[in-house]
């Protein structure tokens, strides 16, 4: 078959249209993008195959001419998009310029994304960054999926896959922290009101963020701190700013070793176990927002407060841009990642070494976390001939694997511990003088390196209380307490105390649709329905629970003032 090129002599260099007898194909840097036969053949053929369901992201990957398109659409349900994705300048100009005739020509809602919103399409999908794209609620997409529309992904393979990943991962990210905030979100804001109460008693985190001019060393829960315990003379740790995680505080208590900081971003009663014993009596507490109230009682030190937002609400918004409230860090799931985090906050400058040992996010057969540790203690507290001090069961739960540490040896990990070893990498990739000293768990993908003896003495830390910020936490506290008896009122009255020109719905959406924390745990937490009369009945609950819990946060603020 004799096929006509429609194009000059640098027909490789930019795309070229090749009449076939079938339809068009296209030519570029010496690779058909379609087949010289039948162009539209192999593409329409998949998509007729597929099954798309609702709340879907597609994502078109190089579709060069848009073959496959309107069969595409056909089969799209609610809640979908189509989003084209091409890398290459000259595929892009010649996918737009289809695009804009194909719009001509019929209706379509395909979009074709620039550059730059492919490298933020994370924050598109999640509505962090505005778009002229209309995209679904986020509340209304249940998945990504991918389809390779031309042999135009060839020149671009992995970015492609890293796309689709990225999407896939953000889409059920949301759904994870639903599920997360479904469970604790009702008390993670329980503790954010306890704990305003104490941030006029606290020191001010300035007086530390950026002020540490030694080597620090961040010590997680795993058995590599153990090791390193095991194989390190005390009196080199003794140079050392160190940073712990609570639940590795009573090994480091039984073992003689103050650290300067410890971390506490635990929610739940269950970490009170790690402060058992005085552990945290001499070190100074790091804890966030949300953290148990309870846990700050356990040292002579004083407290800093620092803010990961649990979740992207009116409510946090607002109140972090309150003067008091302590620093935001990002969201990172993990103690041991918020430790490292503020590990590189405090240091000085990037010249200053920061060792990491423990966040091995994997455990040894029988073995989570090195031994000493309140896990490990509790465990072989309650131990018997039915449950052995040992953890085996943990290597063979659903979800737990077997896999290749980062010195070749084979250690168990599960979804969510490598799911936290990723986040390491991504969050800290290309840190300068980040290093890894431990002798265990997964590759975090840092340079790793033996723990040598800093020149430095343990540097003492100066911090002074917060200013004047009593005053100003007891007026927010008491205007919540006063917009939940308004929306109390009008839950319990309705139109015998509505205000003249508005409407009880409208005054209840504008009152509880900035106060996530009355919803945020419910299943269908993630919208402010004041229509829905089961949604009201359940926030009418709520405010008791919250005025409860804010009385008694204005009343400590005022006994201690």
């Amino acid at each position: 078959m004799n096929n006509e090129v429609l194009g000059g002599e640098n027909c490789q260099e930019t795309p070229c249209l090749v009449e076939t007898k079938q339809g068009v194909s296209v030519s570029y840097k010496n690779k058909f993008l379609y087949s010289k036969y039948s162009p539209k053949r192999a593409i329409t053929s998949a998509i007729e195959s597929m099954t798309i369901l609702p709340g879907t992201i597609v994502l078109c990957a190089s579709p060069v001419l848009w073959y496959g398109l309107e069969e595409l659409e056909s089969k799209l349900p609610e809640n979908c998009i189509i989003l084209g994705i091409e890398t290459d300048k000259n595929l892009f100009e010649l996918a737009q310029s289809q695009l804009n005739q194909i719009k001509k020509d019929r209706k379509t809602n395909a979009q074709l994304l620039s550059i730059n919103e492919i490298k933020n399409i994370v924050e598109l999908i999640t509505g962090k960054k505005k778009s002229n794209i209309i995209f679904p609620k986020q509340c209304d997409v249940r998945r990504a999926i991918m389809i390779e529309m031309s042999a135009g992904t060839s020149f671009d393979r992995n970015f492609y896959r890293e796309i689709a990943l990225a999407c896939e991962n953000a889409v059920a990210s949301f759904w994870k922290n639903r599920i997360t905030l479904t469970k604790l979100g009702r008390l993670f804001t329980k503790n954010v009101f306890k704990n305003l109460s104490m941030i006029a008693n606290s020191f001010s985190e300035n007086d530390i963020f950026g002020r540490i001019d030694n080597s620090i060393l961040v010590l997680g829960a795993g058995e590599g701190t153990q090791k390193l315990l095991e194989s390190t003379n005390k009196s080199v740790l003794e140079h050392f700013f160190i940073i712990a995680v609570d639940a590795i505080s009573p090994l480091l208590k039984s073992k003689g070793i103050v650290p300067n900081i410890i971390v506490a971003v635990e929610s739940q009663l269950a970490i009170e176990k790690s402060y058992i014993g005085a552990t945290a009596k001499n070190s100074l507490i790091f804890a966030d927002i949300s953290s148990r109230n309870q846990v700050l009682s356990h040292t002579n030190k004083g407290v800093c407060f620092f803010a990961s937002e649990f979740a992207d609400t009116i409510f946090f918004s607002e109140l972090a841009k309150k003067s008091f409230f302590p620093k935001t860090i990002p969201p990172l799931g993990s103690v041991g990642l918020t430790a490292t985090y503020i590990a590189l906050l405090l240091r000085k400058n990037t010249d200053i070494n920061v060792f990491v040992a423990g966040l091995d996010f994997s455990y040894s057969l029988g073995t989570t976390h090195a031994k000493g540790t309140s896990p490990c203690i509790s465990r072989l507290s309650n131990c018997n001939m039915l449950s052995p001090s040992e953890n085996y069961d943990s290597a063979f739960k659903n979800g737990a694997k077997k896999v290749q540490g980062k010195f070749g040896d084979f250690v168990y990990t599960d979804i969510s511990l490598f799911e936290y070893a990723k986040s390491f990498r991504y969050t800290f990739a290309n840190q300068k003088n980040l290093y890894d000293c431990s002798k265990s768990g997964l590759n975090l993908e840092i340079e790793t390196k033996e723990l040598f003896e800093n020149v430095n003495q343990n540097q003492k830390i100066k911090l002074q209380k917060k200013e004047n910020c009593a005053k100003e936490i007891l007026e927010y506290l008491e205007n919540e307490e006063k917009a939940l008896e308004r929306i109390k009122e009008l839950l319990i009255y309705g139109k015998d105390v509505e205000k003249c020109g508005t409407s009880v719905e409208k005054e209840l959406d504008e009152l509880i649709k900035c106060r996530e924390y009355l919803f945020l745990h419910f299943p269908d937490g993630y919208k402010c329905d004041v229509s829905n009369i089961s949604f009201l009945k359940r926030v009418r609950t709520e405010t008791d629970f919250f005025l409860k819990t804010i009385r008694k946060s204005i009343s400590k603020i005022n006994c201690d003032f």
